[in-house]
């Protein structure tokens, strides 16, 4: 049975566009059941809807992609957003100067870890959200 990752939504969304990473992306979101906070289906949208902008995305290829994201998401575990997410990632933000939503990614994956009690892959594709999960002794995978 697979076990759960965390996944950034740098990583879901080369699930998405073909990109470096792609392959070892798709390896991963199917090896592992993904965990990831509730707003990297926005975050992909917003990603997806630049990229489109930028000449790099077919509308046809954009709905397509919108379409398996939906889709897609009923299978995430997605963390929520809580006060206590918010809290912990203020200071995550400060302590590891991070941006907000990384800071965001990180403490939804410390929380999450905390309540199933095992340490807990974090697979991302930025390399200074890769840093800031070092420090806090994350398990990392980086995809590059």
């Amino acid at each position: 049975m697979a076990h759960a990752a965390y996944f950034d939504s740098s990583v879901l969304l080369k699930r998405y566009v073909r990109e470096n990473g792609s392959d070892n992306a798709l390896v991963l979101t199917r090896s592992h059941l993904i965990v990831s906070a509730a707003i990297a289906p926005l975050e992909m949208r917003s990603a997806l809807r630049r990229i489109h902008e930028e000449g790099s995305l077919t509308i046809k290829a954009l709905q397509v992609s919108l379409k398996r994201i939906e889709s897609d998401r009923d299978r995430w575990d997605l963390v929520v957003i809580s006060g206590e997410v918010l809290q912990a990632a203020e200071r995550l933000t400060v302590d590891l100067n991070v941006r907000s939503l990384d800071s965001i990614h990180l403490a939804c994956a410390l929380l999450f870890q905390s309540k199933v009690k095992r340490r807990l892959e974090f697979i991302t594709a930025d390399v200074r959200q890769r840093e800031a999960a070092q420090e806090l002794g994350l398990a990392i995978v980086f995809v590059e």
